[in-house]
């Protein structure tokens, strides 16, 4: 899938985030992250939901979830 992000286009198939001037490929966690982000546009998410959702219930630490954010 492709959103756009203000001055941004980020695909999530291809794990990039792109400008007119640059491409930068997205560590696989951080695509994860930004697409549930835009999956969830104008909604409040808390880090359970994360936490299910995202990690799939992966032991992770709340300090994991802050860093990528």
């Amino acid at each position: 899938m492709r959103w756009k992000i203000k001055n941004f286009a980020f695909c999530e198939q291809q794990q990039t985030l792109v400008t007119k001037q640059n491409s930068v490929r997205l560590e696989p966690m951080v695509c994860e992250l930004l697409a549930y982000f835009c999956r969830h546009q104008n909604q409040t998410v808390n880090k359970e939901q994360l936490f299910n959702d995202v990690w799939h219930g992966r032991c992770v630490s709340d300090n994991t979830i802050s860093k990528l954010i």
